[in-house]
């Protein structure tokens, strides 16, 4: 299992994406909401403790019409209540990798935006 890194030593920016309402299946569970992305792995928040650290899972993530898949590695686990658990995932495969690329360069693009238009005079 690898060392998870910390936000001030991961190479990749991550990009909030909990807003824009985006799921994955990850395992056996459809529909998991994801909270963040980059382009190296996600994180995500679901109502029940699933996962063990380390477990490798497969991830679908369909995102602008395109279906990504792959497998991913559990990496951290944070309980943020009796009903909510927050886990990181590190993607291994390419075919994911690519989607969580696209996600965050396009979710980022448009928090961008959002944030120019809100700013402009």
């Amino acid at each position: 299992m690898a060392d998870t890194p910390t936000r001030n030593r991961r190479a990749l920016y991550r990009v909030t994406v909990v807003g824009s309402a985006i799921h994955a299946h990850i395992g056996p569970l459809a529909d998991c909401q994801l909270y963040d992305a980059s382009p190296d792995g996600f994180a995500t928040l679901i109502s029940a403790e699933s996962f063990t650290i380390g477990a490798i899972v497969q991830v679908t993530l369909h995102y602008q019409a395109c279906r990504y898949s792959g497998r991913a590695e559990v990496c951290s686990h944070v309980s943020c209540g009796p009903a909510s658990h927050r886990y990181g995932l590190r993607a291994l495969d390419g075919q994911l990798r690519a989607g969580l690329r696209a996600l965050a360069v396009n979710e980022e693009r448009i928090r961008l935006r959002r944030h120019a238009e809100r700013r402009a005079p």
